[in-house]
């Protein structure tokens, strides 16, 4: 997975939320650790004492494991930030301007509140994302911009290495887009259309 930019991600004020956390935190758990160590110390010794005092509850520890959650589960829900959340498989329709061929396959979608991966597998190849943008406009709808490079798998001689980029549209109605091969490389470009597939 790769990081990503958004208009919607409010990046700068989550981690001051999350560094203010942290501190709070940090005030609150050090005397409390302070107060098990001591407990502790009578029955296990000094080896043990030490141990907890250099892995400790420490700020740096602390914001670790509250960014951990919030980049992989919390921002998720919150509003605002749950906005932006595209992840998930949808099956791709594909119609090329080469001799107004269509194909088929399939679309992943893996997000994080930092990174994300865009994957393609059809029958002649597989492409992923490098790198990428979200917009959230005020009516809701997601437009996501990337670049992909793609690899053949050998069925067909014709295709070669190449990179390229594409651009969907996500809506309330509907999940379309483009995508356009770099003309150096393969020039082709196209529509696909994306639909969800339900868990």
């Amino acid at each position: 997975m790769h990081k990503y930019t958004s208009n919607k991600c409010h990046r700068r004020l989550s981690i001051v939320i999350i560094t203010i956390l942290s501190m709070i935190l940090n005030l609150v758990l050090t005397p409390l650790c302070d107060f098990i160590v001591r407990r502790l110390s009578d029955n296990l010794g000094s080896p043990f004492i030490t141990f907890i005092l250099i892995i400790g509850f420490g700020f740096s520890s602390i914001f670790a494991a509250l960014y951990f959650i919030f980049d992989r589960w919390l921002w998720q829900i919150i509003p605002g930030i749950k906005s932006k959340k595209i992840s998930g498989q949808y099956l791709c329709d594909g119609k090329s301007n080469f001799k107004t061929s269509d194909w088929k396959g399939t679309v992943t979608i893996k997000q994080t509140w930092s990174k994300i991966l865009i994957s393609l597998k059809t029958d002649n190849s597989y492409s992923q994302s490098y790198m990428a943008h979200i917009d959230v406009s005020d009516d809701g709808s997601i437009y996501l911009y990337y670049c992909y490079m793609n690899a053949p798998n050998g069925n067909l001689k014709a295709l070669h290495k190449h990179d390229g980029t594409a651009s969907i549209t996500f809506d309330n109605n509907s999940i379309n887009g483009k995508y356009y091969n770099y003309p150096v490389d393969r020039p082709r470009y196209g529509t696909i259309k994306l639909i969800k597939q339900e868990k």
